[in-house]
Order: C-alpha cells, then structure tokens, then sequence
C-alpha cells in the first residue's frame, strides 16, 4: 500500500532529466524514504512512551472500568458514558495481549496506553506517505511528520487510554487514500475510494465526532474528482470512454447510498445521547470568536505558508508546482477552516455543545497535511528551495512556542514533565487512602466508608447520596476499574458511596451529622466506622461554605491531603473534655 511510485510518474521531471535517473537512484531513494519513515516512527513513540506511566484520569478510569470484567459488558458501560462501543471492544482484547501478568515489569498505564502510543506513531509514517504520495517531496513529507511528531496536541491524546489516538489513524488514514485520488484524478481505483470511505467509517464508529472533519473532507475529495472529471471531457471529450465515466457515477452514487443508510442507524443509536446534551453545556460551548483562533496552530499550519506560497510562485513565475499539489494544499485548508467555522456555528448558535478540541481531532493530522503540502508548492518554485526549508523550520519553532513546548522561564527538565500533563493521581489519591484507613478496633472488625465525588457530567445535580444502583455503580468507575478499592483483610469492610453534583462537600458532612444525631452514642473519638470523602475539583469556596456551619461543631471534616485537583478528607470527632 505505502510503495511510493514518485519516481515512475509521467510528466513529473523534464524529459533530459528523467533520462539520469536509473534504477539504482530509485531504490537508494526508495530506502531513504524508508528510513526517514522509520525514524519519524521511532521519534513519535520516544517523545510518548515516558508520560504513559501518569496515573490515569477520569476519562481514561472510565475505558479501565469498561474493559473490566466480561466482553458481554463492554457495549453497555460505554453507552453509560455516552461513548460508542467499538473501540472499547477493541481495547477489551488488547487487555487481553498485555495483560500486566504477562508483562509485570510495566506498569498497568503504559501497557494499556501503548495502543494510543502506536495508534499516532503509525500516523506519522501514514501522513508521511500521503504528502510524499501528492508532492514527491521528503522534505515537505518530513516536516508534516514532525509536525505531527512532536504537536503538544497529537502527544496528550496519543497517550490517552481514549479512542482519539485511533480517530487519529483512521483521518490519516483517509488523507493518504484521498491523496492516492488527488495524484491520480484521470486514473482513479476504486479500492483508493474503498478505502477512503472504510477509513472515514471506522473513525466515526470510534467517535462520531469525527464526522465533523472528515464528512467535508470525503465531500471536497468527491467534489474535485467531478471537477477534473468534467474538465477533461470539456478539454478531451474522447479521453476517457462513456462506460468509465458511468463506472464512477455508480462508486459515487453507492457510497453516498451507503453514508445514507450509516446516517440513519447513527441517528437511532445516538438519540440518547443526544438527549443528555445539555450535560455538554459547561464546555463544549465557545466562549468567544476568539476559541476559533486558538482552536489550531493556525500560524504554523497555513497562515505564513499560505501567502508565503502564492508570492514566491508569483515571483518565480513557476509552473513546476503540479496540479494535485495545489488541489491537496487548499482542498485541506477548506475542510479545516470549514469544519472549525461549522462547529463554531453548530455549538455558539445551534445548541450542540461539541466544541472541544477532542471532538475535532481529526482535524489535526489534516493540518499537518496541509503544512506539507504547502512546503511542497514551495519545493516546487525555482531557486526557493532553501527558503522553503527555512520557512518549514520556522513553522515548527512556532509551532512549539504557541503550545507551550518551549518555555523560557522555565528549566528544560521542569518544563519536560508537563509537556503532556492531566493533573489527576487518582492512582496516588487511592493509595494513599488505603493506606491510611485503619484497620485495628475493640472489636476486631472495621468498617471503611469511601465517598466519592467523581465530578463527572453524568453526575445528577442533587444533593445527598445517589442511590440508584446502576448511576451509582457508574459514578464510582474511578474505584471499579483498575484502580479498585479492596480491604486490607479480613476484618476490613469498605463501602462505596457516590454523592450528587450539588455541594457534594457539604452534604457529606450533612449526612454524617445527620447520622450521629440518630446515635447519639456514635460521638465518641473511638469509632468504629471511619468515613473518608475523594473529591474531584472542589472550590475552595465550597469547602470554605462547608466548614462555616461546622465551627461550632465536634464533628468535623479535616483535609488529609491535597493530589493536585483530587482532596482526600477524613471525617473526624473530637475526643471529649
């Protein structure tokens, strides 16, 4: 699939130039190709694998819990989350294959993330091939794996336990054959639409969102193979024969068939999800037309190579950048800017809260496409060939520099450990909790209450426990999957409780309180029941609001540790005087 037939297309070099090169030149470049393949490869993965250790985070606790337990189950714990089961099947058997008693020299976290890791490192070999596929270019292809290498983006959800690393295959994926397309717009083969399509379809069966980016990009790829298609037969009208031409109007016709059919069963799988999108309200609504900006590198990726590709070809007068080179380089600007404008629109005006960054990841690799290609129309000018280097450099130290990857404040080591950073131990927070509970009593038997505040937008807004068994079961997915919570033996019990959205902090405190008033015999420094409360993203005023009422109070909670934006509190008494 990825063999590149550069070196044998028509009308790529003058004729006295084609003439020197010989088969030895074909495959020294084909090798070279081949190693620059290899190291982008091994850099993507290097500049990963270190950050996959991290303790998982909720999203990733969520795919954890999932995966736990039977295949049977999968499909409906990932529906609780109001994700699609595909990928979470795919992860139950990889589970499977790295299974940390198969490999116990590793950590759980960077086995399971190793699929992310794999997922975006195979992207930056695939994207490679696709701007090589249009261009011809290894220096244009180059640097659009770079970019893809080493993007702050690319290197959180390629090390994140979620099906964004492989909608970032799948896109790629889909560039590389639509590049196959754009190279060869006379000559096209149906398996290149094959698999165009299957690429997009296996992405927006990971995460429907992915439509978002990649429904523009099938349209644009579909719209400028009609174009040539008609534009020959204006300019050669006996070229291409009649049976052809109706050969592709049947492809074309199939598949948006096909895409109808897919549209329906999404709209009935996804109805209650979509019925639940207010949750999304709190962040996937834009704050300003400034999110649009901030949204993508959008100085790396088009705004100094665009003009910067017109005036030189201007100056230059050069006809050397080919067709399929300008077609690839606007045809992915289009669909970027249209996909960020449409769901800008969509969520500030029509009511879908869908903008985040996440639900656009396919987006990324197109950009980084683009900025090859646009390296490549500049390869393609006379005597710039060094200034499109220096401008492909100066691409990517901005690139760095807007996200963060070069920080000059602060020490290189320092600033290297937050390159990829979810501020979230839930491992550490667990520990540290079974660490602490006690475990010897008069009675000899224990009895550890944990409260849970997961912060999650499942999360009903009440007050108080939840008791419905199936949301509490699901709210408590931090301590179920691998992180679970288990006594310590035999005499140790632990019990599991999951509070409501609304002031979770002071209705713990409330409950207990309430408690000890129907036991009066309770309010004594010996108890036997401990009571301990794991909160995700508490204010400080709320806990500020929760400790006003308890001044007065013997019964009091005291915070026992701060995990970045997890706090531990131990429900305690004071003894008597």
């Amino acid at each position: 699939m990825f063999r590149s037939t550069r070196y044998l297309q028509p009308n790529r070099q003058p004729e006295c130039s084609r003439a020197k090169v010989t088969r030895r030149d074909v495959r020294h470049r084909r090798w070279l190709d081949g190693a620059i393949a290899g190291v982008l490869f091994v850099l993507t993965f290097a500049v990963r694998w270190p950050f996959t250790g991290e303790s998982f985070w909720i999203d990733e606790l969520h795919t954890s819990w999932c995966i736990t337990g039977e295949l049977s189950q999968v499909a409906e714990k990932a529906r609780m989350g109001n994700q699609q089961p595909l990928y979470f099947w795919c992860m139950w058997l990889w589970q499977s294959i790295v299974s940390p008693s198969s490999w116990p020299s590793y950590p759980a976290e960077c086995l399971l993330r190793l699929s992310s890791v794999l997922c975006v490192s195979l992207s930056s070999v695939v994207l490679f091939r696709a701007v090589l596929a249009v261009g011809s270019s290894s220096i244009a292809a180059t640097f659009a794996g770079l970019a893809l290498a080493l993007d702050r983006n690319a290197g959180f959800f390629g090390t994140e336990l979620r099906p964004y690393a492989a909608v970032i295959l799948c896109a790629t994926f889909s560039l590389f054959f639509a590049a196959l397309l754009l190279r060869h717009p006379r000559n096209q083969r149906l398996s290149s639409w094959i698999g165009l399509h299957a690429s997009v379809l296996v992405a927006a069966l990971m995460h429907i969102t992915s439509l978002l980016t990649l429904a523009p990009l099938i349209v644009a790829t579909m719209g400028w193979s009609l174009y040539r298609q008609q534009s020959n037969e204006s300019i050669n009208p006996d070229h291409q024969p009649a049976d052809r031409q109706q050969v592709k109007s049947k492809w074309h016709l199939s598949f948006a068939t096909g895409w109808l059919c897919v549209a329906v069963a999404f709209a009935f799988a996804q109805q209650d999800v979509w019925e639940r999108r207010d949750a999304w309200a709190a962040f996937g609504q834009p704050k300003s037309l400034h999110a649009l900006w901030t949204l993508w590198p959008w100085l790396a990726w088009i705004v100094i190579l665009l003009p910067a590709s017109i005036l030189i070809r201007w100056l230059a007068n050069s006809h050397r950048a080919t067709t399929p080179i300008i077609a690839s380089s606007w045809l992915g600007t289009t669909v970027l800017v249209f996909a960020a404008t449409a769901g800008f629109i969509l969520a500030d005006v029509g009511g879908v809260p869908l903008w985040h960054r996440r639900y656009f990841i396919a987006g990324l690799p197109i950009g980084c496409f683009v900025l090859g290609n646009w390296i490549a129309t500049l390869q393609a000018a006379r005597s710039y060939e060094k200034l499109s280097i220096g401008l492909g450099a100066l691409c990517l130290i901005l690139l760095f520099w807007t996200q963060g990857s070069i920080q000059t404040g602060i020490p290189p080591r320092v600033a290297s450990r937050y390159w990829i950073y979810r501020g979230e131990p839930w491992r550490e927070s667990i520990a540290h909790f079974q660490s602490q509970s006690k475990t010897t009593y008069s009675s000899g038997k224990s009895l550890v209450h944990l409260w849970l505040d997961p912060d999650l937008i499942e999360q009903p807004w009440l007050g108080g426990e939840i008791t419905d068994s199936p949301l509490r079961d699901y709210l408590a997915l931090p301590v179920r999957g691998e992180y679970a919570v288990a006594a310590k033996d035999d005499s140790q019990t632990v019990v599991v409780h999951v509070l409501g959205a609304r002031q979770p902090y002071a209705s713990w405190q409330n409950i207990l309180r309430e408690q000890i008033e129907r036991e009066p015999s309770a309010m004594t420094s010996e108890l036997e029941e401990e009571h301990w409360l794991l909160t995700r993203n508490l204010s400080r005023q709320a806990m500020q609001e929760g400790n006003r009422t308890a001044d007065d109070d013997r019964a009091r909670a005291t915070q026992v540790r701060r995990f970045r934006n997890l706090t531990l509190f131990r429900w305690g008494v004071e003894p008597t005087r």
